[in-house]
């Protein structure tokens, strides 16, 4: 049975979801087998936060958003690449909706693995650094930030896993991957404010989804703002915009990259 007769076999959704459940399940005995890089990576984001300085509370929400997205943004292009080094994605290619399945389930690994080191790096701040979170949290707000963000970087992930299959890549990380990884962190205020940023720069956060993201996640964690506010709603609108243009787009770019890939064999570390 060949690559397009697995295609018309219909796979319902139940064991769909099961079998994105049973990569979180291998993601989870993987990462239980070598904890000690996750101590290292949760050792390296707190030295960072050490140094915040007069803007602790700042810096502690940047470095735990920056974790997360990071996380979001690069899990199916580093899953894929992982697979196939390890031989391991000719499994999911000889499954129906395997790959789909299979890069599902790595972004809900990702997902409980970042949010675990969310919530130890705000505890961290909140007990240790005396970060004070504010006591009106507008949780419609919260998740309102939260579904635009996932939804935005579900579609950049889409567009970086793309590259292993129109591109080729075979790399640590690709010419985006490195952008996102290098300076987005500098232009969209992570650690330094973007209105201390030169005007040139200001200009390039205004185009990246991360700098909306950190504003309004900031001010419903420290200053309380809600669903009200006019910046808050600005920083939704602008989100959901980013997210109309970067899903379609990440879907088409993502079909493209795993049809040719398919069609010239360059999936399968064995051909």
């Amino acid at each position: 049975m060949g690559n397009n007769d697995l295609k018309e076999i219909h796979v319902g959704f139940s064991n769909f979801f099961r079998s994105a459940s049973y990569v979180v399940k291998a993601d989870y005995v993987r990462w239980t087998r070598y904890w000690s890089s996750w101590v290292l990576d949760i050792l390296g984001w707190f030295s960072w936060i050490l140094v915040g300085g007069d803007y602790v509370a700042y810096v502690v929400i940047g470095m735990t958003l920056s974790g997360w997205l990071s996380g979001l943004h690069l899990s199916p292009f580093r899953s894929l690449m992982r697979a196939y080094g390890e031989g391991s994605l000719d499994v999911y290619l000889g499954r129906p909706r395997g790959l789909e399945a299979f890069i599902l389930g790595e972004l809900m690994w990702n997902c409980m693995h970042r949010g675990l080191n969310t919530a130890l790096l705000l505890a961290f701040g909140v007990f240790v650094l005396g970060v004070h979170p504010s006591t009106h949290l507008d949780v419609t707000a919260l998740t309102l930030v939260c579904l635009m963000t996932v939804a935005t970087m579900i579609g950049l992930s889409l567009i970086e896993a793309s590259f292993i299959g129109i591109y080729e890549f075979r790399f640590a990380q690709t010419p985006t991957s490195f952008f996102v990884q290098v300076f987005v962190p500098l232009l969209s205020g992570v650690v330094i404010p973007v209105s201390l940023l030169p005007n040139w720069a200001q200009t390039i956060s205004t185009v990246l989804p991360h700098t909306y993201i950190y504003e309004a996640l900031r001010q419903v964690f420290i200053l309380g703002a809600n669903s009200s506010y006019p910046h808050i709603q600005h920083c939704i609108v602008t989100l959901g915009i980013f997210a109309t243009i970067l899903i379609p787009l990440g879907i088409a770019l993502y079909k493209r990259g795993i049809t040719k890939a398919e069609r010239e064999g360059t999936l399968s570390i064995w051909t």
